[in-house]
């Protein structure tokens, strides 16, 4: 996966416009290639990145490759389940997740815990390769996952999120689509 999913992944903390204050959080982190490159913004700054995987395997993984950034206390790892998420409302800026939502055992309440997790006016990006998925399902891999967007980004929609929308790109040659959705902004009063 390392191999040929991390431009993916440094895509969404690209896309994401992270900043060295900001909160992210990555969800399904896996091998930690976007951890890697959100600390790389957040470093210098006050912000911190956070890392949820449902594997305790990957989590345990991850905590030994990023032993030195875990000891500045800029970073976090938590074992979690995208429809249980460790952490207060309202906690983060930024959210990404890559290559996973279809995996998820109820895409609706994990968008709406994402919802919850992130400040008022936080940005969300996934990244996913909608013609490697394909290639895959050909292959007998992912044959029950729902991997069409539209599906996802309704979910994201009924759970409160704006500017929901899907880009087509491209990194050298590979083509590949993120999808961003924004948290409402609190209202003045």
């Amino acid at each position: 996966m390392r191999r040929t999913n991390c431009y993916l992944e440094e895509s969404a903390v690209k896309l994401c416009n992270l900043e060295p204050h900001h909160r992210l959080l990555e969800i399904g982190f896996g091998p930690g290639i976007g951890l890697a490159a959100a600390y790389k913004v957040i470093r210098a700054g006050h912000g911190k990145v956070y890392g949820t995987d449902i594997s305790p395997c990957v989590v345990h993984k991850g905590r030994k490759r990023f032993e030195k950034e875990l000891a500045t206390g800029k970073m976090e790892m938590h074992v979690a389940d995208v429809i249980m998420q460790p952490f207060l409302d309202d906690k983060f800026d930024r959210v990404i997740h890559c290559n996973c939502y279809y995996y998820w055992r109820n895409i609706e309440t994990g968008a709406k815990e994402i919802y919850r997790i992130m400040k008022p006016g936080g940005y969300m990006v996934t990244t996913l390769s909608l013609e490697d998925l394909k290639s895959k399902r050909t292959k007998g891999w992912n044959v029950y996952a729902n991997f069409d967007p539209i599906f996802y980004m309704i979910a994201l929609e009924h759970s409160g999120f704006l500017d929901v929308h899907i880009e087509y790109l491209k990194y050298g040659s590979r083509n590949y689509q993120a999808i961003y959705a924004r948290k409402r902004s609190k209202a003045l009063t």
